[in-house]
């Protein structure tokens, strides 16, 4: 029995799905003598065949593993399937801990917990500095220090309370890689020649944070729009690391605005050619935070692929959304990127409330537009 149990969303075993946040939170557990275990929806069978049916046997599954606490990370594509599964172990076992955690939830904690009594607690914003401090108040002291705890929604006497104290951003050089026993079983079966593929892409920490306000996106609640970057020694340690423990010679670099600060890019390219790596990586980045200089530095320290978010085709909609891209800057980017040869997925939305049909026709426009270059 675990006394922690952290659900996630990964449906498959592999690790290019699994949830940094969740297995940090875990190894740190673990390292002050918690028990720990993970279980990902994928460890059940049935998912997006019927519903109802799994529902029923993810939480019958957690049921047999019989932890104190259930904890989980909630993302928006499977919010709704996590909060019915807590309901459900609610229902059969009330004793039962549940804890919500991670960007979706942190952008409604107030509301989850007055329209939800079956969540207890809701954990706000990043974890690595609240974890063990809430799981010791918790589980050790009977609940004795919970006030105390940054960032946390709890109940008492039957109101919903917030601690209102500000958690202190980890110090993102610590950070530990992931324990074994929280993954290695499960990605166990990926065949090498599959691990060791240019194609085989695994997501790494290399900081947090977007110093930008978009509308539509939950990070800069999560992250307070702090812009973070791991140090280039760091952030090659860790590459070293995954390549050495499976041959992975491909990395996404996990960071909602990497280039931001383009001086210290250009030192986490230096870092890696004086390192000698033969890799290749990718970035998530907008087309107002690069240039041509920057392209070519990161193209010759592996950058063969890049992710920019566009949104809206519509000037109207940039500044509603408050993205505020000059939209020619988005041809002028994209065409220096093919120059080099460089992949470029390119992420658009629609649906926004206050979108007309001529936004719309404008986003497909250049969407199109975009596709036939």
């Amino acid at each position: 029995m675990a006394e922690i149990l952290f659900v996630n969303s990964t449906i498959e075993h592999s690790l290019v799905m699994e949830t940094n946040g969740t297995l940090l939170l875990g190894t740190l557990l673990l390292q002050e003598g918690f028990d720990v275990d993970v279980l990902r929806l994928g460890d059940v069978e049935g998912y997006q065949k019927d519903y109802s049916t799994f529902i029923k046997h993810f939480t019958d599954r957690i049921l047999e593993m019989n932890p104190k606490c259930v904890s989980f990370y909630t993302l928006w594509t499977h919010f709704h399937i996590l909060l019915r599964v807590a309901k459900e172990l609610k229902a059969v076992r009330p004793e039962l801990i549940t804890v919500m955690a991670g960007p979706q939830v942190s952008s409604t904690a107030a509301e989850v917990m007055e329209a939800m009594d079956f969540v207890d607690y809701v954990c706000v914003g990043e974890g690595e500095n609240t974890v063990v401090p809430f799981f010791r108040a918790l589980l050790r002291n009977g609940g004795e220090g919970l006030e105390q705890v940054p960032q946390l929604y709890y109940r008492k006497d039957g109101a919903v309370l917030y601690t209102g104290i500000t958690a202190t951003p980890c110090d993102l050089e610590t950070l530990p890689q992931w324990d074994d026993r929280l993954y290695l079983a499960q990605c166990s079966d990926e065949p090498m020649e599959q691990l060791t593929s240019p194609l085989y892409y695994m997501n790494i920490d290399v900081g947090r944070g977007c110093p930008f306000g978009c509308t539509f996106c939950s990070s800069s609640l999560f992250w307070k729009r702090r812009y973070r970057l791991k140090s280039p020694r760091k952030i090659v340690d860790d590459i070293l690391h995954w390549n050495k423990k499976f041959g992975i010679r491909s990395f996404r670099f996990s960071h909602d605005a990497f280039t931001v600060n383009k001086k210290l890019v250009c030192e986490v390219c230096d870092e890696i050619d004086r390192a000698g790596l033969d890799i290749t990586w990718t970035c998530t980045s907008r087309v107002d935070c690069i240039n041509e200089e920057l392209i070519d530095r990161m193209v010759r320290s592996g950058m063969d692929r890049i992710e920019l978010g566009v949104e809206s085709g519509s000037p109207r909609m940039q500044k509603i959304i408050n993205k505020n891209l000059d939209l020619n800057r988005l041809s002028e980017m994209v065409d220096v990127l093919l120059k080099y040869n460089v992949e470029i997925n390119l992420f658009f939305m629609c649906g926004f409330p206050e979108e007309t049909v001529e936004d719309l026709s404008q986003t497909l426009d250049l969407l199109f537009e975009m596709h036939d270059r």
